[in-house]
């Protein structure tokens, strides 16, 4: 610390002091006001009405700060008496004590109560002696120092300071102090007035509230007499506020509490309706144990309150900011060679925060030999004159002695003067990115030899703001581009002009996505060729953008898929006969692989007949019995017949035990599936449930010789079939579901005619069987009313085959597609005798409003034709809004045929 150079005319100077009497006197009002507004005006903590005597200073009034006085070796304030004694014009502002060469040593700047920051006003006599100072002082630095208008306010406290030292010395003479009081309150008032400080007074005797114009123009009260307590702040002060300050309040009321006030709140005008803040400080005075006066001031601190929140909240983003980024950010103060770093310094590189020596030095020292001289260099340059931004890429080394490859950055901060007095940046590994880009590089080089190597690949890049597309040979053949043209670069239009007319718009729109949102492409596009074919391609590829978010590059990769699109097409077709055939099918159907037994498919009405889902015959061993008791082995049954021993053909009747107990006969027909060679790679499976035919032996001859016949047909076409489907087939579980679901009408209607003891059944009872598969929750979402009436075999068959069809319409487009759809079924018969008709309505109600199809498909035919071919009639479909209708008109002499 830098002692005070003591003045020329020390002698003078403390003859002066000594003249005002002021030493050791007791607090005054007049003083303590002075300190109050200071620290109100330049927004300190503390606030010192100071005198300079021989050996220490002592305070008159003080405010924030404990001690009477220090001993001269501890003051601040001496250093602004001036060389000569006799003052200085100006303020002494010390912005951060902790940097001044006088001050950093100072025992209460390194230690309690550690003041940071100072600004003094000499205290001058009028013959020009400086005795002391009136200064405010802060814990934290302000390098901004104070505003002009806080510097005025402090000097113009300070001359009423003398103000007040000259009015006690003439304190003898009555009306020269009565005119010098006067002049003083004067001078006071407007000080005051000039710091847009309010002083309120409160009389708690009288219970009246003084106000100056500035406090009422805050709170809204009045112009002039006086107000009450509760009619500002029980009125005035935010009601979020109110509590707290009143308490705030009572506790300095309290003799035995505190006795001061230092508190901000809101509060709202009374005539706008302003919301404002204010501070507010004030000093309870007790005589005798009992509070009678309450003073103090108010300040509109509003726009300091705004700045300090913003200030706040930048602050805390910067700080999040810095724990949350993976970056080392430095802070370097160039003047104390002093380093700031964030915890980022700990996680991405291991140097413990509390051992690093916060200096340039240390961070020089921990870069790479080859690199140090170069980094130092480009620093030096730029804190020269050099500009105003730093960056470089190094090697910097690691908590564990490894070395991270760096890009750094900084920001120099110069003065009024120009000089560089701070430098900001932030250090970012790249040792990550530098060897992504190492294989990305040995990538490109691999992919490159691939794409030579694979003829069948074709590639493009294309550079969007150049509109500059390359490829190679094959992808630009198949585009009807010259490779030569190619390879050297064309605009994308030249490649997209290629794309089939009916593809073109959809493959450019599907691109201009990718591009603007950095996405992928995959799409399946057509290319017409030269010779009238239609080539089919796959192409991949992905838009990156630059480091500005515009788009920059889209590369990728195609292959011709023509042969694929055609074997699916004949699979698709395939399939569409299988899916026809197979949903008329009476019976369970089980589908399995060879040699292995694997059960591929099995439908619904095999499910129904044998209790779960497939019959494999390891699985079901001792679950069938021939007709004299003995178990069915697993190498007995069809399915092993074929697939393991090498049979075409294999039956069997069996007295089967389903899980639940009950016992049923069952008859197996199997047959084999061949491929071109005739090998067998599978088995098919016809499952049915002939338990009706073992009960009457006569009606079991007939049902038998037909079911055979069907059966034998059946399976032959199935066979067919099932041959070129096994053939091709690339996902099971499509044929499955397909499967399914068109055998189950069938299914559901050979159960009815074989559910009683003649080859007819009841109308409810066959239109029941047919939907029951399309609602779960038993028939409830179906209404069925009409009379009970006879229907022969082939009526039963199309009938269940016209309402499935219905049904499965409902389900993917109308009624049933939604949870509160339902469908009414009702018949009638009109008419006597030969001429009777039987008259039944499907009508849909509850679904989505109803579109009417543009074509017709199997089903629609269906409807259309099946219960009509079969027995004669007529049949009316139509697609109102509101659901699906279907009228049929039969014969009801041809319902009941056989």
């Amino acid at each position: 610390m830098t002692a005070a150079p003591i003045p020329d005319h020390e002698e003078a100077r403390l003859a002066a002091l000594d003249a005002f009497g002021i030493l050791d006197t007791p607090a005054e009002d007049g003083f303590e006001d002075i300190v109050l507004l200071a620290s109100q005006a330049c927004r300190t903590p503390v606030a010192l009405v100071s005198f300079v005597a021989k050996d220490r200073q002592w305070f008159k009034a003080r405010i924030g700060f404990d001690p009477c006085e220090t001993p001269l070796a501890q003051s601040v304030c001496a250093h602004a008496l001036g060389r000569d004694g006799r003052g200085r014009d100006g303020l002494l502002i010390i912005p951060d004590l902790t940097r001044d060469p006088r001050t950093r040593d100072n025992a209460l700047v390194g230690g309690g109560p550690q003041i940071r920051f100072y600004a003094g006003a000499p205290l001058n006599t009028r013959e020009g002696f400086a005795i002391g100072t009136l200064c405010v002082i802060d814990t934290v630095p302000r390098p901004e120092g104070l505003s002009e208008a806080e510097q005025a306010t402090l000097g113009a406290l300070a001359r009423q300071v003398m103000v007040q030292l000259e009015l006690r010395r003439a304190i003898e003479n009555r009306e020269q102090a009565l005119a010098a009081r006067t002049l003083v309150e004067e001078q006071l008032r407007l000080a005051v007035e000039a710091t847009g400080i309010g002083i309120f007074d409160f009389d708690l005797t009288s219970g009246e509230l003084r106000w100056d114009a500035r406090v009422r123009a805050l709170f809204g009260v009045p112009a002039r007499g006086p107000v009450t307590y509760a009619q500002t702040f029980l009125d005035g002060v935010h009601p979020d506020d109110r509590a707290r300050t009143d308490a705030a309040v009572q506790a300095a009321l309290d003799p035995a509490g505190g006795r001061v006030i230092d508190i901000e709140y809101r509060v709202i005008a009374a005539d706008t309706g302003a919301l404002r803040w204010l501070a507010a400080r004030g000093q309870a005075l007790v005589e005798d144990g009992v509070t009678i006066r309450f003073v103090g001031s108010v300040r509109d601190i509003t726009e300091h309150k705004a700045a300090d929140l913003a200030l706040k909240a930048t602050e805390e983003r910067y700080r999040l900011a810095a724990r949350a980024t993976t970056d080392a950010i430095w802070d370097w103060d160039l003047a104390a060679d002093h380093i700031r770093w964030n915890e980022a310094l700990t996680l991405a590189y291991g140097h413990d925060l509390a051992v690093v020596e916060p200096t340039g030095g240390w961070w020089l020292a921990q870069i790479h030999a080859g690199d140090r001289d170069r980094v130092a260099n480009g620093i030096h340059a730029v804190i020269d004159g050099d500009g105003d931004i730093w960056t470089d890429e190094y090697r910097f080394r690691r908590g564990d002695g490894s070395y991270a490859a760096v890009i750094d950055r900084g920001y120099l901060i110069r003065d009024g003067d120009g000089r560089a007095v701070r430098m900001i940046g932030a250090m970012l590994d790249i040792t990550r990115r530098n060897e992504t880009e190492a294989r990305l590089r040995l990538s490109e080089e691999r992919l490159s030899l691939v794409f030579q190597a694979a003829g069948a690949v074709g590639w493009w890049d294309w550079n969007i703001p150049d509109d500059r597309m390359v490829a190679n040979a094959l992808f630009s053949g198949l585009h009807a581009v010259d490779p030569a043209d190619a390879a050297a670069g064309l605009p994308l239009a030249r490649f997209t002009d290629g794309i089939h007319p009916d593809d073109r718009g959809w493959v450019i729109e599907r691109i201009r996505h990718a591009i603007e949102t950095a996405g992928e492409f995959a799409e399946e596009y057509r290319l017409p060729q030269a010779d009238g074919a239609v080539r089919w391609v796959y192409a991949r590829g992905r838009g990156y953008h630059g480091a500005d978010g515009r788009p920059l590059r889209y590369p990728g990769v195609s292959v011709e898929i023509t042969e694929r699109k055609r074997t699916e097409a004949a699979l698709a077709a395939s399939q569409a006969r299988l899916d026809t055939v197979l949903q008329t099918m009476p019976v369970g159907i089980l589908l399995a692989e060879a040699p292995s037994g694997r059960v591929v498919f099995g439908n619904p009405r095999l499910e129904r007949i044998l209790g779960h889902p497939a019959l494999h015959a390891a699985d079901r061993a001792g679950h069938a019995y021939h007709a004299d008791g003995r178990p069915v082995a697993p190498e007995d049954y069809p399915l092993a017949r074929i697939t393991a021993g090498g049979a075409d053909h294999a039956e069997l009747e069996a007295h089967y035990q389903r899980p639940d107990g009950s016992r049923r006969w069952i008859e197996f027909i199997g047959e084999a599936v061949k491929d071109a060679g005739g090998a067998t790679i599978g088995a098919v499976v016809a499952v049915s449930d002939i338990e009706d035919r073992k009960r009457a032996e006569t009606q079991q001859d007939i049902l038998h010789h037909e079911l055979g016949h069907r059966l034998k047909n059946t399976l032959a076409l199935v066979q067919a079939i099932a041959t070129q489907t096994l053939r091709n087939v690339t996902d099971v579980d499509s044929a499955r579901e397909a499967l399914s679901a068109r055998l189950v009408a069938m299914g559901k209607a050979h159960d009815i005619l074989l559910s009683g003891h003649s080859e007819g059944a009841g109308m409810e009872a066959v239109l029941r069987g047919a939907l029951s598969i399309h609602d779960d929750g038993g028939l409830a979402r179906f209404r069925l009313a009409g009379p009970d009436l006879a229907v022969g075999p082939k009526a039963a068959l199309s009938l269940a085959l016209m309402a499935h069809e219905l049904a499965t319409n409902a389900v993917k487009y109308g009624a049933l597609s939604v949870p509160e759809g339902s469908v009414v079924l009702r018949w009638t018969v009109e008419g006597d005798g030969a001429e009777a008709e039987v008259h039944l309505m499907w009508r849909e109600q509850g679904g989505p409003p109803v579109v009417e199809p543009t074509r017709k498909g199997f089903g629609t035919r269906l409807i259309e034709r099946g219960l009509v071919g079969a027995i004669g009639g007529a049949v009316t479909l139509a697609y109102p809004a509101a659901g699906v209708t279907c009228t049929v008109t039969a014969p009801l002499s041809g319902l009941a045929e056989a």
